[in-house]
């Protein structure tokens, strides 16, 4: 009836969603990029089994990418324009 899901791909799906979870709480939103990382590697290696969970889990890694990198530029931002630095 239903699709079986890897040990894999439950794990890349788990990181991903906990990722992106702790990626908007202040101070801890760094460890989402240990969790990213894990979402990337076990959902590519899931998804190459034909597991949909691991498609899922490598899109939300690279999602927590991204918004680090948004997070990273935008509090650079912030700091040069709090501290005069931008022109």
């Amino acid at each position: 009836m239903g699709e079986t899901h890897t040990q894999k791909g439950k794990l890349a799906l788990g990181s991903g969603i906990v990722g992106i979870i702790l990626i908007f709480i202040p101070l801890v939103g760094i460890a989402s990029l240990v969790l990213g990382i894990a979402a990337i590697v076990f959902g590519y290696k899931s998804m190459l089994e034909g597991d949909s969970y691991g498609k899922i889990g490598l899109i939300l890694g690279i999602i927590i990418f991204a918004l680090l990198i948004v997070s990273i530029v935008v509090s650079a931002t912030m700091y040069m324009y709090v501290t005069n630095m931008m022109p």
